[in-house]
């Protein structure tokens, strides 16, 4: 959902269809729709099933948020091999500016 590869709104397959196509059990399927549903990711609409979250300014603030989680953690890891700032920026420059 954060990588926008499914709609606000659009409706999530059965949880026996998931369950199938990831080869885990179904209670792991409901734990993890529970899970999104708890972070508002995922509505439920009783008797239809679940639905990805309409409101498309949600889902970009939460994108936001867990795209500056992974900055984050990334410079913490380029910083404890040793990078200066300096040199993170310059890796960063080389590699996303081909």
């Amino acid at each position: 959902m954060l990588k926008a590869k499914s709609l606000p709104g659009s409706r999530f397959p059965s949880v026996r269809s998931l369950a199938d196509r990831m080869r885990v059990s179904e209670g792991t399927i409901q734990n993890t729709l529970r899970y999104l549903k708890d972070k508002k990711l995922v509505m439920v609409k009783r008797t239809q099933g679940y639905f990805v979250n309409d409101d498309g300014a949600y889902i970009q603030k939460m994108r936001e948020k867990e795209g500056s989680r992974q900055v984050w953690n990334l410079y913490r890891s380029l910083r404890d091999l040793g990078m200066t700032d300096l040199e993170i920026e310059g890796l960063f420059n080389k590699e996303v500016n081909c």
